[in-house]
């Protein structure tokens, strides 16, 4: 019998390890496959990756999360190794995962740029800080054949002395640059509110309810539960639909001074919890 088994290689235990080294390296690279295609649609449309609250009991855990779960769940093969079913030290869903993930994409962009433009004269249009813009965006590109530079007015740019702007000219007097026409527009639009005396006074008014309402820490608790016992309520009412991803704004947003569309967000978050905040007004007037 022990010849037997001896002889028959399909139960040896080295058969055996390789039969789950096999399995196992073509689990993971499903697996990672699943969560390159899911990185690579955040990244194509520009969204953004973590939750809030990424645990497994939370309604919205970010998109990329979300999109892992929906491919799995449109995909037996891949949804038999990913999330819950794969081993909780292999899950290839960490942040440093998908950093990593996401700068491999980088390096595959950078090149194909790179290659695209050859020995051609270009342009860029940068939006990052200095160290990065210098170290990063410019991709090791000829500064010989750099022609035109653009971005906001921020000083980190357009500093005479240390500003990319700067940097840049030092290296190739012939970078024309432009200041970014969108980032003009924007201040073009904060210029004519402020001008504007009612949208001026509407504008600071809701400056300062946001800093009252937010002055503490213990206010902005006081917000977030008001604001939820009123969301607990609409929604028995039937006044609000309930669904993945609904009802989660839980915080005021800031209007920046050089951001026209900070605003809109602002006001948006002040109208979806309009009703907490006049609460939680009530209360610090009756204190």
């Amino acid at each position: 019998m022990n010849c037997e088994t001896l002889m028959n290689q399909d139960e040896h235990i080295q058969s055996v390890l390789h039969k789950q080294s096999k399995k196992m390296r073509n689990d993971y690279r499903i697996r990672l496959n699943a969560s390159i295609d899911c990185i690579r649609v955040l990244l194509r449309q520009g969204h953004s990756f973590r939750g809030h609250d990424e645990t497994e009991s939370s309604l919205n855990p970010g998109n990329f999360l979300i999109q892992l779960e929906f491919l799995g769940a449109h995909n037996k093969e891949i949804n038999d190794v990913v999330l819950k079913n794969a081993p909780k030290n292999c899950k290839l869903t960490s942040p440093d995962i998908q950093k990593d993930i996401v700068s491999a994409c980088v390096t595959e962009t950078i090149n194909i740029i790179i290659g695209d433009v050859g020995d051609s004269l270009f342009s860029i249009l940068v939006d990052e800080s200095r160290d990065v813009s210098t170290k990063e965006q410019i991709y090791n590109l000829s500064m010989s054949k750099l022609r035109g530079q653009g971005f906001d007015g921020a000083s980190n740019m357009q500093d005479k002395f240390n500003g990319l702007k700067a940097l840049i000219l030092k290296k190739n007097p012939c970078a024309f640059y432009i200041h970014c026409f969108a980032h003009q527009l924007q201040l073009a639009l904060i210029a004519v509110a402020k001008k504007n005396l009612p949208i001026s006074n509407f504008f600071r008014v809701v400056g300062d309810v946001l800093n009252v309402v937010g002055a503490s820490c213990k206010s902005s608790d006081l917000l977030r539960e008001k604001h939820s016992d009123f969301i607990v309520e609409a929604l028995e009412r039937g006044e609000l639909s309930s669904g993945r991803g609904l009802n989660q704004e839980t915080t005021l947003q800031r209007a920046g001074d050089t951001r026209w569309w900070s605003h809109y967000n602002s006001l948006i978050s002040l109208i979806s919890m309009f009703s907490a905040v006049i609460d939680v007004l009530e209360i610090i007037f009756r204190r």
